[in-house]
């Protein structure tokens, strides 16, 4: 189901449309559109995790992005590993 608002969140948010934009070739993406809704499937996935890894340095499972397909929850999933690894950015940026 498409989320009729854009995505205007924190800075992962931001990235993480950004990212999932160009894969998809999809130019609006919402907080809460269901991402395989929108076109992606396991190969683009493994490419999206490839790119999290790269930009924010965790180890997110693909399996997250099957389990929770949205990018507010996939944010949040990155957030709560920087949290853990103590790899965080500042707060006035989430």
């Amino acid at each position: 189901m498409r989320n009729k608002l854009k995505a205007t969140g924190n800075s992962t948010e931001k990235f993480l449309v950004q990212c999932l934009s160009n894969l998809l070739q999809v130019p609006k993406i919402g907080l809460q559109d269901h991402l395989f809704t929108l076109g992606l499937d396991s190969v683009l996935a493994a490419m999206f995790i490839n790119r999290i890894r790269d930009e924010f340095n965790v180890e997110l499972p693909i399996s997250k992005v099957f389990e929770t397909p949205t990018i507010h929850a996939l944010a949040l999933a990155i957030q709560n590993l920087q949290d853990a690894s103590g790899n965080s950015r500042p707060e006035d940026e989430r």
